[in-house]
């Protein structure tokens, strides 16, 4: 499979975006460092479980949950109502998805 990115839409204006080939629980906390530096939000916090980490970042008002379990790793947004939030949140996710390639290669 190649590594890509994958934006979906689910229920009630929810997205995803799937980080595809990025798939363990190293590049989960390689996101959230590029979150911490690059994005650099007004909170963020994540937890370490056994077989699964979860979190958020808040940047600008809008809240991103950050998901790692077996299938790999993914951003949630759910609809603000406001379509440039959505903007930005493509913006945030093309952030970290530029870091992982170039850190990882194509």
């Amino acid at each position: 499979m190649e590594k890509r990115l994958i934006e979906t839409p689910f229920e009630k204006g929810e997205k995803y975006f799937y980080f595809c080939e990025y798939d363990d629980w190293e590049i989960f906390l390689e996101i959230v460092k590029v979150v911490k530096e690059k994005i650099c939000p007004e909170e963020i916090e994540y937890k370490n479980w056994w077989d699964a980490m979860s979190g958020y970042f808040i940047k600008d008002g809008i809240r991103i949950e950050m998901n790692y379990d077996m299938s790999g790793n993914e951003l949630l947004y759910k609809d603000t109502g406001h379509s440039q939030d959505l903007e930005k949140v493509r913006s945030w996710v093309q952030i970290i998805w530029d870091e992982l390639q170039k850190q990882h290669g194509n």
